[in-house]
């Protein structure tokens, strides 16, 4: 893992993951904004990669918004069952079943359901989508990124680059540093 939060914290019985796992798949150049660096990219702290992440995917969707936070945007459960329907690989859920449920809680339950079946490794409660817990909702985001990112793999090319370019060293809780790399650095 290269990105870490500052410590683990817990909420009643739930406990906020220490690590982000950004393996090579989040260097993508699908991640990569028109004229942003790789250096650009792996600066970002972990909740804006995140945040890349997931509008990412609403893009490949049919969803016109775009998540700008991790409270209030994701508090009626569109967001994430359009993310979900894009990164699940069994393609079992579906946005607008989701969306047709009226009632916010329910919606928000089968957007756990589908987190845990996905293998996600932080659970969250309806309650906390739908009262906006930022903290709980960027956990789940992790969480869910972590166990099914949906990107595809680094071709020959960004490998290279990839591995000629940087060499991450954490020196900052919220933020990887880039240094200059060296002939056989690999990401730490």
């Amino acid at each position: 893992p290269i990105s870490q939060f500052p410590t683990p914290t817990r909420t009643s019985s739930l406990v906020l993951p220490r690590t982000l796992s950004f393996p090579h798949a989040l260097a993508s150049s699908r991640l990569l904004l028109e004229g942003e660096t790789l250096e650009d990219l792996l600066k970002l702290p972990p909740e804006q990669l995140l945040m890349r992440w997931v509008n990412y995917h609403l893009a490949q969707s049919s969803c016109s918004r775009r998540l700008r936070n991790f409270g209030s945007d994701v508090a009626d459960s569109e967001i994430y069952a359009h993310l979900l329907q894009q990164i699940d690989p069994g393609r079992r859920v579906s946005a607008a079943d989701v969306m047709r449920l009226g009632d916010k809680t329910a919606r928000a339950q089968q957007v756990v359901s589908a987190g845990r079946r996905l293998g996600s490794d932080f659970s969250i409660r309806p309650k906390d989508i739908v009262s906006a817990n930022e903290k709980l909702n960027l956990a789940f985001v992790a969480g869910l990124f972590n166990a099914c990112p949906a990107l595809e793999p680094l071709d020959e090319e960004e490998l290279k680059l990839f591995d000629e370019c940087v060499t991450l060293a954490p020196t900052h809780a919220h933020r990887p540093q880039l240094t200059p790399a060296r002939t056989g650095t690999r990401l730490r």
